[in-house]
């Protein structure tokens, strides 16, 4: 059962970063779906094997339930910024990306899509790691 609740929690996440854009209710389905179905999978075979290949512990199931997913969601929301155009939107496009009224192109948008999942994911792992070593070494208790 608990497999099930985090891979709706998954679907959510990933789904989350596309939910503003115009995509089709089976776009939010195959998302949701893809994105539970590897947390499942990364919560019942990859969290032990990442434990004892590679000594990282995660606890909570941050990776598997945030992580993952939220990666997912940032190709997706840059795919569906891509693909935003005048015909789905009509001339309100600007109102959702602003820089597109200064002249980005819906591909330019999806590369600044990528480009701040990317940054994220270089301040999420190295803080990451300092504050599981900082853990590990006992640097907040005595």
């Amino acid at each position: 059962m608990e497999d099930i609740q985090n891979a709706t929690l998954a679907g959510g996440v990933a789904v989350g970063c596309s939910s503003d854009l115009v995509t089709g209710p089976w776009s939010s389905m195959l998302l949701g779906s893809c994105a539970g179905s590897i947390s499942c999978v990364g919560f019942v075979k990859l969290k032990a094997l990442w434990l004892e290949k590679f000594g990282l512990h995660d606890s909570c199931g941050v990776q598997w339930l945030h992580g993952v997913p939220g990666c997912i969601g940032c190709i997706a929301g840059a795919v569906a910024a891509a693909q935003a155009s005048d015909s789905l939107y009509g001339t309100n496009v600007g109102l959702i990306f602003p820089a597109r009224n200064m002249g980005r192109s819906a591909i330019e948008q999806g590369a600044y899509q990528i480009y701040s999942g990317l940054l994220t994911l270089a301040i999420a792992i190295p803080t990451g790691l300092l504050t599981g070593l900082m853990i590990k070494y006992g640097c907040f208790y005595k």
